[in-house]
């Protein structure tokens, strides 16, 4: 198994696998199976609003954050629509106190 410097290094440098419906090329197994979703026809639809998406996940992310309570801070009052904002919000003022409450 390659180590996670080398695995992210073939982001940046190796892109061997390809899509064979649109050629976009892709570093990792993984990425490429998500991105089959664009081409499958399948398409996910906010029942609240008019969000779509090929992903069902995505979707409950978007019902999440933006139709549900959010992503709450365990530090403050802090809300985000997605998690990975979410996490850039403690890392960027609590990542301290992150640290002290392991």
């Amino acid at each position: 198994m390659p180590s996670k410097l080398a695995s992210h290094e073939q982001v940046h440098y190796v892109k061997s696998m390809t899509c064979m419906h649109c050629d976009k090329k892709f570093c990792h197994k993984d990425s490429l199976k998500r991105h089959m979703h664009k081409h499958s026809g399948q398409i996910f639809q906010c029942s609240k609003c008019k969000y779509t998406t090929s992903l069902q996940q995505n979707l409950q992310v978007h019902n999440h954050g933006l139709h549900g309570d959010g992503y709450i801070c365990e530090f403050c009052d802090f809300r985000a629509t997605h998690p990975q904002m979410l996490s850039h919000h403690v890392n960027e003022f609590h990542i301290e106190l992150e640290d002290r409450a392991e």
